[in-house]
């Protein structure tokens, strides 16, 4: 994946010495202007994108992702989903990842963010219930809570 970013950037690069782009801030351009390129014009090419990822995932056997993919809906937005997880992941607290993602009102971050906690935290829980039962504890185990503490300060941070 950094392969293809770095070619991007190359591309860009060529583009800024033909001396057609200019502006390091954009970075969907177009190669006869130079200037960002048109939420429809990203929209066409990112299915251009998908329909040839479809296609390599179906040409390597990879049966069960290939499945997945096509049988459902999804668009250009899963790119955003993505880039919120991975900031997530990073660390980054509710306000730094509105102002990366570019929202206007926090509150978008801020939805994301608790659902994506409220998540983990469902999956600690439902983990440590399982093994208590299969271990026959009747109790959680600090351990366990301290766990859940830190998935629930990591959405919050």
């Amino acid at each position: 994946m950094l392969n293809i970013y770095k070619e991007h950037l190359e591309k860009l690069k060529i583009l800024e010495k033909k001396g057609v782009y200019n502006n390091p801030h954009f970075l969907f351009v177009s190669e006869r202007t130079g200037l960002p390129i048109t939420g429809k014009q990203y929209h066409s090419k990112f299915m251009k994108v998908k329909s040839a990822f479809l296609k390599a995932l179906s040409k390597e056997g990879n049966i069960d992702d290939y499945s997945l993919l096509a049988e459902n809906s999804w668009s250009t937005h899963i790119g955003r989903g993505v880039f919120t997880n991975f900031l997530l992941d990073l660390g980054l607290n509710p306000t730094q990842i509105a102002i990366a993602r570019g929202d206007r009102d926090i509150n978008s971050a801020l939805a994301y963010v608790d659902e994506k906690t409220a998540i983990e935290n469902m999956k600690v829980a439902i983990n440590t219930i399982r093994e208590a039962y299969d271990n026959r504890v009747s109790t959680i185990d600090t351990a366990y809570l301290e766990k859940w503490q830190e998935v629930n300060d990591k959405g919050h941070g």
